[in-house]
């Protein structure tokens, strides 16, 4: 049933990520960095990065662990309201916008939100398909100079619901649990529409194959290109 009223949809969200959170609380979470001070969780951080992450695997990075120093794009869509409500839970600012609706507003208060935090975008939100990257992320990049920091997650056990374009990982109560973060990178100012067709591509690349490593863990695979203390390694090529 949908909730009109956005001030009910708050509401709902904040009592449902309450329960994601004590949910999440029981998880052994392992974050695992491909370079050193890139982690959402680290408060002595001093650069800030826009940390991309598939639709699907949203929760982990956003309930797994408290983040104060990160906020989310969430779009205009009433279901934004619900999610907004969810993202309090966990301290987390929210930046309201994407590519369809309210793009240039959300491009402007992203610029300034990024001052003091981290960024998490859902490039295949909020209406798919699932895990095809869309522009909004390398465009926000190109204006702000910030880092991307691929994303990935996985559990060993996990519930997967159907939704109307992805299914929603949720991991199991007590589940062991992966967080990856992949080499961050930058792109160049400006961006016309080719180039932010490139780097698109670009990043799409880079988000599979994180995710196939995160999925290979999670499936009790040995990773030749993941270090067993503090993160991943690019194979070479």
């Amino acid at each position: 049933m949908k909730i009109k009223q956005s001030w009910l949809a708050g509401w709902a969200g904040w009592l449902t990520g309450l329960g994601i959170r004590l949910l999440f609380g029981t998880l052994r979470l392992e974050v695992r960095l491909a370079t050193e001070g890139t982690s959402p969780y680290d408060p002595t951080a001093t650069e800030r990065f826009l940390y991309c992450v598939w639709h699907d695997q949203i929760l982990v990075g956003t309930f797994a662990r408290r983040s104060p120093f990160g906020a989310a794009l969430v779009s205009r869509h009433r279901d934004g309201a619900f999610l907004c409500g969810a993202l309090k839970v966990m301290g987390m600012a929210q930046v309201r916008g994407s590519s369809s609706r309210g793009g240039s507003r959300a491009a402007r208060e992203a610029f300034e939100v990024l001052q003091e935090r981290h960024i998490a975008i859902t490039p295949d939100g909020p209406r798919g398909p699932r895990r095809e990257m869309k522009n909004g992320i390398i465009y926000l990049a190109s204006r702000t100079g910030c880092r991307i920091a691929p994303t990935a997650a996985a559990a060993k056990r996990a519930w997967s619901p159907r939704g109307s374009w992805t299914d929603l990982m949720i991991p199991c109560p007590f589940s062991r649990t992966w967080l990856l973060i992949g080499e961050p990178f930058s792109v160049p100012p400006d961006l016309d529409h080719d180039g932010l067709e490139h780097y698109a591509g670009v990043l799409q690349r880079a988000m599979d194959s994180l995710c196939e490593q995160a999925a290979r863990l999670a499936a009790g695979q040995h990773v030749d290109d993941v270090s067993p203390r503090d993160g991943y390694r690019k194979t070479a090529a």
